[in-house]
């Protein structure tokens, strides 16, 4: 009945095309569901059974919550320390410790570059960094969370270094170490050493957690990289899923049974502002992880799939910033939904400069809102039995375990890494959502449409790379010179023998070295022992985010109105009958503005000679003619050799799709023509081309 309901009120109009619509991942979305759109779906299930949709427990999310893990804004450990203590008592609930470029590759400073070292996360180079960091903070009290990397190892024997030294039972320490070679490899191109090198040590992480009673998952499988380069909810779903495989099968060839690898793998997703679509992922996700550990004989009672959600990178915008807040409450909310259990909000203007203390806490405080006012950690599943979100949660896993399958066949993540397939893949759908914002197809609120001329838009970090660098290598040397005595006393050839006959004491011994005053540079050398680099020649992900040509743009027009180059101001005129042509002068106004450059319409009346008296006086140099598809025939020819004779450097921009008229339009003299679907940076440019003081 609604539908055809529907159809009568669409007055002839197509009810596909109007009103059913496909998304990035090649989903139908019909405008309404029902109970009958259920009748297939094995949704009956109660938390804590069969497929785990609806949670691993009985009461699902109730009263569980979830772990709010916020980064910190600096580097240096003693200030981390100060701002860790300082979220730790404002509702902050895990001990977040992010690691900069040179931590997690494994790096000294000494061996490293500016803006790799404290720049972008925490720098831990030896024991006391990490004592630092942690200072009077009690670690068995909250989860602690490493993003490792490659040096996933080397971190948890400086952990157990520092809880020796604390007297802190290793046994209480609980969290993740998130330890991800294929990750990395995706993101970098290149691991310091072949895969098998970070399998086996994988493998001897797994084995020693296990020995020492340590609640701590070793592999995190991040799609993140992914996530940020593009990817689409199937793709980011689909290649965590045979990550995850991967690691099992690696495991597996070392002796760990599935049952105990799977228990020491998370999961970490990008969250991004399609709303239900995320919700949708992350459910998806214990569906299909469920499906694969069953084939693999792991027990019900075994098949957790731990999730950190954190907030998008990909859409995060230098324009318009504050946006950037409802954008990072939507993604969080779908991850409190969606049942993640563990999230991180970044700060409204993470991915542009220097975090300080309000952005922070205004993104601390999203989470803490949603637990401690809305309650949603009191729900057993809040999307559930939504006859929408439901059927959505079904038509996502079925195309992911196609793409799935699809990656299993090529040969697994890191062939399809290897031979460019994923990169391939991804890359063509970001292409097309880039071309989607420059048409203005897909909206970024504040980037490509309702844009804000007078900004005075700051891309840039703010952050002493330099002096970072400098400060931490010149605290490293001093740290050298007064452990000199303890130094010389270290057996590198101990751990390194260690390793080779993959003992997995080899972190008790890492542990000694580094209570001896080691760097984690020197360890991760010394267990690599001359293995030569792993390169994927080239098919490293492309990692940028989709607003940054939108950006680009602004700020090349910027500079040239700061420079006093281009007209701050362009007129938009409006032929009769003004009323009915306005909406024509509004799209034009909000369509440079947006670009940039502001506008004042003026109203057209009288003869055409004196319409374009009245455009020459108003005296600006970009002129956007607006009228109705009739007019222009007339208004065209009369008008635009006028302007044109006038002033020789006028540009004119007709608004409105000239269709079969453009060449005779183009002969009179018309510039560019603008109108609902045309790249809006590539009108700009060709403008800031002609107009002689921009070559793009």
């Amino acid at each position: 009945e609604w539908k055809e309901a529907a159809i009568s009120s669409l007055k002839g109009k197509d009810f596909i095309k109007t009103l059913v619509t496909k998304t990035y991942e090649g989903i139908t979305l019909d405008p309404i569901y029902t109970k009958k759109d259920l009748e297939e779906l094995n949704i009956d299930s109660i938390p804590g059974e069969i497929n785990f949709l609806r949670g691993y427990t009985g009461e699902g999310n109730l009263g569980k919550g979830w772990d709010i893990c916020q980064r910190m804004g600096s580097g240096i450990p003693e200030e981390f320390n100060k701002e860790l203590s300082s979220a730790l008592g404002s509702g902050q609930n895990t001990i977040f410790l992010s690691m900069d470029s040179a931590a997690s590759s494994g790096i000294d400073p000494e061996n490293s570059s500016e803006g790799k070292v404290a720049s972008n996360g925490l720098s831990l180079i030896v024991k006391k960094d990490l004592k630092d960091a942690l200072n009077k903070i009690d670690i068995t009290k909250f989860p602690i969370v490493f993003s490792t990397n490659i040096s996933g190892m080397e971190l948890l024997m400086m952990l157990y270094a520092y809880a020796r030294e604390e007297r802190s039972d290793i046994s209480q320490i609980r969290g993740d170490i998130n330890f991800d070679p294929l990750g990395f490899l995706a993101e970098k191109g290149e691991l310091g050493a072949p895969p098998d090198h970070y399998y086996k040590k994988m493998a001897l992480m797994i084995k020693w957690v296990k020995g020492k009673g340590v609640n701590m998952r070793i592999a995190g499988v991040s799609v993140l990289p992914y996530h940020n380069a593009g990817a689409s909810a199937v793709q980011e779903l689909a290649i965590a899923l045979s990550t995850g495989v991967e690691y099992i099968d690696a495991m597996k060839s070392s002796g760990i049974p599935p049952s105990e690898s799977a228990a020491r793998i998370s999961f970490k997703f990008g969250v991004g502002s399609d709303l239900f679509m995320e919700i949708a992922k992350l459910r998806a996700g214990r569906i299909l992880w469920n499906r694969i550990l069953e084939e693999y004989g792991v027990r019900e009672e075994d098949r957790e799939y731990f999730v950190h959600a954190e907030t998008s990178m990909f859409n995060q915008s230098g324009l318009d910033p504050y946006v950037n807040m409802l954008r990072i409450t939507t993604e969080t909310f779908s991850a409190v939904t969606g049942g993640a259990d563990r999230i991180t909000t970044n700060p409204f203007d993470y991915t542009f400069k220097d975090s300080g203390p309000f952005s922070r806490r205004v993104a601390r405080n999203v989470q803490v809102v949603l637990k401690e006012e809305s309650h949603l950690h009191r729900l057993i599943d809040p999307s559930g039995g939504s006859y929408f979100v439901e059927k959505l949660t079904s038509d996502l896993s079925e195309k992911v375990w196609e793409f799935f399958l699809e990656i299993e066949r090529e040969g697994g993540v890191q062939k399809t890494l290897e031979n460019g397939f994923l990169r391939k893949r991804i890359a063509a759908g970001k292409e097309k959502l880039e071309q989607l914002i420059a048409e203005r197809k897909k909206i970024l609120i504040g980037t490509n449409n309702y844009g804000n001329p007078d900004e005075n838009i700051d891309v840039e970090a703010g952050i002493d790379d330099v002096l970072l660098y400098s400060q931490r290598n010149e605290e490293l040397k001093k740290y050298k010179e007064g452990m000199k005595g303890k130094r010389e006393e270290i057996d590198f050839q101990r751990i390194k023998e260690a390793f080779e006959n993959s003992d997995h004491d080899v972190l008790d011994k890492g542990a000694d070295m580094f209570m001896s005053g080691s760097t984690i540079g020197e360890i991760t050398s010394v267990l690599k022992n001359g293995g030569e680099p792993f390169s994927i020649k080239g098919n490293a992900l492309d990692i940028s985010r989709l607003p940054e040509k939108m950006e680009s743009l602004r700020k090349r027009v910027n500079k040239m109105k700061k420079d006093s180059k281009i007209s701050s101001e362009i007129t938009i005129a409006v032929n009769e009958p003004f009323v009915k042509i306005k909406p024509r002068g509004d799209f034009s106004q909000s369509f440079f503005e947006t670009g940039g450059l502001k506008s004042r319409m003026i109203r057209l009346s009288g003869t055409q000679v004196e319409k374009a008296n009245q455009i020459i006086e108003a005296g600006n140099r970009i002129i956007v003619l607006c009228a109705s598809d009739a007019d222009y025939p007339e208004l065209i020819p009369a008008i635009v050799p006028v302007l044109k004779k006038e002033g020789s450097e006028q540009i004119i921009v007709l608004a409105g799709d000239p269709g079969e008229n453009r060449g005779a339009y183009l002969k009179s003299g018309v510039d560019f023509f603008i109108y609902r679907g045309v790249d809006l940076p590539e009108i700009i440019s060709g403008i800031l081309e002609m107009s002689g003081v921009d070559n793009g």
